[in-house]
């Protein structure tokens, strides 16, 4: 997966050891935290340099998580991404998991990939720890608990009080930014939902078009280009006026909490959209 999306002026080198526990989490998350890792990495060394993922066991680690700041200890599992870019320097480190935050030129970035990766790791009980200097490079690593009985009931699917799953049926996702896509299909397939996901409003309007009664709800990112989430519910409620729909926005001055019903809106969400966050709307649209 990792080698579709670098040149091959980058080298990976790999690094696994075989004793690693494994771990409880959802693998479409994993691998999207990871993708957006070496993406950053791609762009960091700026297209030529050495890309190194390891996998090991780390025991009795102490440790401050530089996403929330807990002070943790104990036995971990750690999924890390090195590469040999021009490295994070300490004026931007705090700010770095911050949505939108970017050090691209305009255009180059959406600043979030940071930000899916530190959902991702928290919503399957994870932690961060970050090395780097400005020019010797970056490495992050990805802590997650060892797999265990307690950890497996946690991550067991989401249900309502009598057993039902919070949602099902069919969801139509779109979002042009394939990072957000993927891990909004990984929430809402883990609450039970069977995702059909588009990076393209007019392309996932046209697929709702031509079978309509597929689909059970609508998740819908607001800013794309040459479709708003706002025109894309508008025409879908032209042939389904009641079919619910859940709108997420990082910015938007033209839609909000207050005004989203007016546009069709079921629930409105502010990016990053987090698990529990989601579970909640949907446990309340299933009621």
């Amino acid at each position: 997966m990792a080698r579709s999306i670098l040149p091959s002026s980058i080298l990976i080198e790999e690094k696994i050891d075989a004793d690693t526990p494994p771990i409880t989490a959802d693998p479409v998350q994993v691998h999207q935290a990871l993708m957006n890792l070496c993406v950053n990495a791609r762009d960091a060394m700026a297209n030529k340099g050495v890309l190194t993922i390891r996998l090991e066991p780390r025991r009795n680690l102490e440790f401050e998580c530089e996403s929330c700041r807990c002070k943790l200890e104990g036995d971990w599992v750690d999924l890390q991404v090195e590469d040999t870019g021009h490295g994070i320097g300490p004026e931007i480190r705090k700010q770095i998991f911050e949505p939108f935050f970017t050090t691209k030129e305009p255009g180059k970035g959406t600043g979030m990939g940071l930000s899916v990766v530190q959902g991702v790791v928290h919503q399957n009980h994870g932690h961060i720890l970050v090395e780097s200097e400005p020019e010797r490079g970056t490495l992050f690593h990805l802590l997650f608990p060892p797999a265990n009985e307690e950890t497996e009931t946690e991550f067991s699917s989401p249900l309502h009080g009598d057993g039902r799953p919070l949602q099902d049926g069919t969801a139509l996702v779109v979002d042009d930014e394939p990072a957000v896509l993927a891990v909004t299909c990984a929430m809402l397939e883990h609450a039970g939902l069977n995702t059909v996901a588009f990076h393209d409003a007019e392309e996932a309007l046209a697929r709702f078009r031509r079978n309509p009664k597929d689909f059970d709800m609508v998740v819908t990112d607001q800013t794309m280009p040459r479709m708003t989430g706002v025109e894309l519910i508008r025409q879908i409620h032209q042939v389904r006026p009641h079919l619910p729909v859940i709108l997420c926005t990082g910015f938007s001055d033209h839609v909000n909490e207050e005004n989203a019903a007016e546009f069709g809106v079921t629930a409105f969400l502010r990016k990053p959209v987090e698990l529990e966050t989601l579970r909640q709307v949907l446990a309340q649209m299933a009621d």
